[in-house]
């Protein structure tokens, strides 16, 4: 697994086979989730900073 700095962004692929972001504060805590799937990486990436 890689290592991560905190605060980050996390992009996977959820049961969909989409791509989906989440947000995490420097404690490690969930701050923020897309609230929909991607088909394309690139557009997840787009939104998780918009």
């Amino acid at each position: 697994m890689a290592q991560r700095t905190y605060p980050s962004y996390w992009l996977y692929k959820d049961n969909r086979g989409e791509w989906r972001w989440t947000y995490e504060a420097a404690n490690g805590e969930t701050i923020s989730v897309s609230s929909e799937g991607y088909k394309r990486r690139v557009d997840a990436e787009r939104g998780s900073t918009s």
